[in-house]
């Protein structure tokens, strides 16, 4: 029986042209919520989390990738 772990890092094979996609995306919307600050509107900050979340996380796989 295959570990949850180990099937899980054999169906996700990143594709570096994906994460570029996503980290400039993800720069773009970010530049967006900095341009606009509502720092009283919960949902306003919720997104600006997500958003830097995700630009780390895609910019970590990247750096990632080229590594190997």
């Amino acid at each position: 029986m295959v570990s949850m772990g180990k099937a899980l890092s054999d169906l996700y094979d990143p594709d570096a042209r994906a994460m570029t996609i996503v980290a400039l995306g993800s720069a773009f919307v970010l530049m967006l919520f900095i341009a606009n600050p509502d720092r009283s509107n919960p949902v306003y900050l919720a997104g600006l989390l997500t958003t830097g979340l995700v630009l780390v996380v895609a910019v970590g796989i990247l750096v990632s990738l080229r590594e190997r």
